[in-house]
């Protein structure tokens, strides 16, 4: 342990090692520290030895290395000075503006649940018809982990393809109060997503939605229930687990990033609020 220590305080000391009276001394204290066995002594002489040897290789080696010239305030404030009218420019332009974050949409539930909503809607202002909802349902029947029974039940994406369907926020899809979920989409298909951000499940609700989703569909349409979470969490029952799809916003902004990318027009406004609103999604 005193060893360690003395090289410790070697490393502490700038110029120690330089220092050769400095260093002779350290190795006559470390020698009386150890009793006279020659052997002893031999070994320890070749352990300073050879760290005194590598310790002058790499000073010489550190101080052949070329000084870097720092640069000077003025180099430093002209540089950056040289960015400002491109930087008024982009202000100006509006593409700044990030309208996720000015409106404060955060962790609400129910404003997420309306944006969700308005992406997947082939009606959307946003302009891009039905590819949101094509590119989820794509992702669900694959990643999803439902069984055989669900999978064959869930719309697929070429079910959307029309334009025929309809998103609604809050619905009461039986006309039943104590029945709201909280994305519904209907039409050609049925398809039920309960929104999670900071609470978690409550009660039996994912069941009631699988019945009501069942219900609704009859014989003739497809029909399904996503479960949407921060982390992808499966649902509490186990029973209900290869019945329920289950996503993470994580997902959904990926699935968003992938129609930004392959079917948007580059530097248009949307693009850039997409781009923004994926960076809202993974924030949550």
């Amino acid at each position: 342990m005193l060893i360690l220590h003395r090289l410790a305080a070697l490393r502490k000391k700038r110029g120690v090692m330089s220092n050769k009276c400095r260093w002779e001394n350290f190795i006559s204290e470390l020698k009386g520290n150890f009793n006279t066995d020659d052997n002893k002594l031999a070994s320890w002489n070749g352990f300073i030895n050879s760290f005194k040897e590598f310790y002058y290789i790499q000073k010489i080696e550190n101080d052949s290395l070329p000084v870097k010239k720092l640069i000077s305030y003025a180099d430093y404030q002209s540089f950056f000075d040289s960015f400002q009218p491109g930087i008024k420019d982009y202000y100006k332009s509006g593409f700044a503006a990030n309208l996720w974050e000015v409106t404060g949409v955060r962790r609400d539930e129910m404003r997420n649940s309306a944006i969700l909503s308005w992406l997947l809607d082939c009606h959307g202002s946003h302009g891009q018809g039905c590819v949101f909802l094509k590119e989820l349902l794509s992702w669900l029947s694959q990643n999803a982990g439902i069984s055989p029974y669900m999978l064959d039940h869930l719309p697929k994406p070429e079910d959307a393809k029309n334009n025929d369907y309809w998103t609604r926020v809050e619905s009461l899809p039986l006309g039943e109060l104590e029945s709201r979920v909280d994305i519904e989409i209907g039409g050609p298909f049925v398809l039920i997503i309960e929104v999670k951000v900071n609470s978690k499940e409550n009660g039996d609700q994912l069941k009631r939605y699988l019945e009501i989703a069942k219900k609704k569909a009859g014989n003739n349409k497809k029909w399904g229930v996503v479960y949407l979470t921060r982390h992808g969490t499966p649902p509490a029952k186990d029973a209900l687990k290869d019945k329920i799809c289950t996503i993470s916003w994580k997902q959904v902004a990926a699935i968003v990033e992938k129609v930004v990318t392959e079917h948007i027009t580059k530097n248009t406004y949307i693009e850039h609020q997409l781009r923004q609103l994926c960076y809202h999604i993974k924030s949550l």
